[in-house]
């Protein structure tokens, strides 16, 4: 055979393995998922002793604090909330398991 065409072939084979292997692999990625917490301080005390419970849950149950508490807040439609929290998770399927 031609190695021309051996060779045009070779790199066609290797393109159509490829696409098929990222296919598959692109099907495999599973969304992140999202919690968005509106908050509102009204005990000071009490919420200097919640938040690291809460924290402490959160990456014990695989969560990521986006770190959006202090950021400014506008509304689309009505009253903004007073504060905003939005953990980051792997996806919905993973499996929560309390300690």
């Amino acid at each position: 055979m031609n190695p021309k065409y051996t060779l045009t072939l070779a790199v066609l084979a290797g393109i159509a393995l490829g696409a098929t292997v990222m296919q598959e692999l692109h099907a495999q990625v599973k969304p992140k998922a999202y919690t968005v917490s509106e908050l509102e301080t009204i005990d000071a005390a009490a919420n200097a002793a919640f938040v690291p419970v809460i924290t402490a849950a959160q990456k014990a149950a695989g969560g990521r604090n986006l770190g959006t508490g202090g950021g400014k807040i506008i509304a689309m439609q009505g009253t903004a909330p007073k504060r905003v929290a939005i953990t980051e998770w792997e996806s919905m399927e993973r499996p929560y398991t309390p300690a």
